[in-house]
């Protein structure tokens, strides 16, 4: 009696054990989240991608430069010319591919290098933007409709894109991290992120957008 009490006892706290090994979730790597945050921007999956950071209003910043694929451009038009520009960059946009470098852990603080591969988004806008300013000029002196001037911006972004053939863009960013509760969550999106992520758009518009101002100054 008392060794099938000792049996039944022993198989208890084995169960027991099993479970607490089985049922505790390993703590998930920074590595890992950061490659759940990149598939979720591929995949316009906007709810897995707030689960990434630490605040989902962090994860704003790269949510609303998803949604507005591109400066001066929404995401809903109804003329379908105009949509099927836009829907095209988009689809541009996220077709990144990336890869994860070293991973640093100090503590409940983490970094991940990433570099991103793309399309060389940064020129093709830059490009668009001297073509548009060009055309806008004297389509907006001829009395051309808003709508109008959308479409003439929107395909001159298409242009560009198209001229550019394969992703020929190339960056490293490194993503910062937190533990909590046992899991790694990316503090915040920075801009250096954004930018590698976009193909170099904003670093290349702020360029743009200076030389504009030095050549007004002059």
């Amino acid at each position: 009696m008392k060794k099938l009490k000792f049996a039944s006892v022993l198989a208890v706290v084995l169960v027991a054990l099993v479970c607490v090994v089985g049922c505790s979730a390993a703590p998930v790597s920074p590595s890992a989240t950061v490659t759940k945050a990149l598939n979720a921007v591929k995949g316009k999956d906007f709810d897995k991608l707030k689960e990434c950071f630490v605040s989902s209003e962090n994860s704003d910043s790269v949510i609303d430069s998803v949604k507005n694929s591109a400066p001066g451009l929404s995401t809903s038009y109804e003329d379908p010319d105009i949509q099927k520009i836009v829907n095209g960059l988009l689809d541009k946009l996220l077709s990144f591919d990336y890869e994860l470098g070293s991973e640093s852990v100090d503590g409940d603080h983490a970094t991940v290098d990433v570099t991103i591969k793309t399309y060389d988004m940064g020129t093709a806008f830059t490009d668009a933007f001297k073509d548009y300013i060009g055309k806008g000029i004297g389509a907006a002196l001829s009395g051309a409709s808003q709508e109008e001037m959308t479409k003439m911006f929107a395909e001159s972004i298409e242009q560009a894109l198209n001229s550019q053939g394969a992703m020929n863009y190339s960056a490293k960013t490194q993503v910062n991290l937190t533990k909590v509760e046992n899991d790694w969550k990316i503090d915040d999106v920075s801009e250096d992120n954004l930018d590698a992520l976009f193909g170099g758009v904003m670093s290349n518009l702020k360029s743009f957008a200076s030389n504009l101002q030095l050549d007004d100054a002059a």
